[in-house]
């Protein structure tokens, strides 16, 4: 993996990152990214864990082989950029973005973890929204996430988001679960405070007993209330997205990581 010091940040919201849980939105599943979501089953779930893996996206040769591209542009390897070598971005516009879907699954009743270290680059805010997103397909072979979280610019005098929004960072996420409905943590429910060009982890972590936690930089940021359908655990893939509108921004992933427990 290759490494670099990364910035440390400051969560915005303090302690309300806890009591904000309690505001879980769930939702009927519909149509997400072009694909429907399966209703829940009563399963006997296998208790096999699939094989570790890491891609730290070495060339664009690699990555062609190692992931199926969606959407126009589609994603696309990087030589280098913000100070590390080796990097996809996934160039999509909005509002359809664009997705990269792993070849390699993910798939354990045990739980899993799944992590990227992203970088947001904006050189015009104008307008713009500039969005990475790692998440975890609700079934093989798609884009359509189960689990997703988002790391989300918002630049200026972009339409249909109200001021107070504009020109601040929040993490987005959503979850499908054990009732066949998502649960969303909201668009605007959590700021960050980041610095354009700096490198920020993100990781996404479920449990033994199926419920999700959302860290950012190894912090918690969000964990629902609700345990994760069990579609989630078995047979999926990972999903690197979202918007990276060039020239004006970009946003990058310097690797994907995938362990399953006991962590270290």
């Amino acid at each position: 993996m290759k490494t670099l010091k990364c910035l440390s940040i400051a969560l915005l919201a303090g302690s309300f990152l806890f009591t904000a849980c309690t505001k879980d939105e769930v939702v009927t599943p519909s149509l997400q990214q072009n694909s429907e979501i399966t209703e829940s089953t009563t399963e006997t779930l296998a208790m096999v864990k699939g094989p570790e893996w890491i891609d730290s996206f070495n060339s664009a040769e690699d990555f062609a082989a190692a992931w199926s591209l969606n959407g126009t542009p589609q994603p696309c390897w990087i030589m280098n950029a913000c100070g590390r070598k080796g990097l996809v971005e996934n160039r999509g516009i909005s509002p359809w973005g664009s997705y990269a879907v792993s070849k390699a699954m993910v798939s354990s009743s045990y739980g899993y973890c799944i992590e990227s270290e992203v970088c947001i680059n904006v050189l015009s805010n104008e307008g713009i929204v500039v969005c990475p997103e790692i998440g975890v397909s609700v079934s093989p072979g798609i884009s359509t996430t189960g689990i997703s979280m988002r790391l989300m610019y918002i630049g200026k005098d972009v339409p249909h988001i109200p001021p107070q929004f504009q020109n601040k960072t929040f993490v987005v996420m959503k979850a499908y679960t054990q009732s066949g409905k998502y649960v969303y943590s909201g668009r605007y429910t959590f700021p960050v405070d980041i610095i354009s060009g700096t490198w920020h982890k993100m990781s996404i972590i479920v449990d033994e007993s199926h419920y999700v936690t959302f860290k950012l930089d190894n912090n918690t940021i969000w964990r629902p209330h609700y345990k994760l359908n069990s579609a989630m655990l078995r047979g999926n893939h990972v999903v690197l997205g979202h918007l990276s509108p060039e020239p004006r921004a970009h946003a990058y992933h310097d690797y994907v990581k995938v362990t399953y427990p006991p962590y270290e």
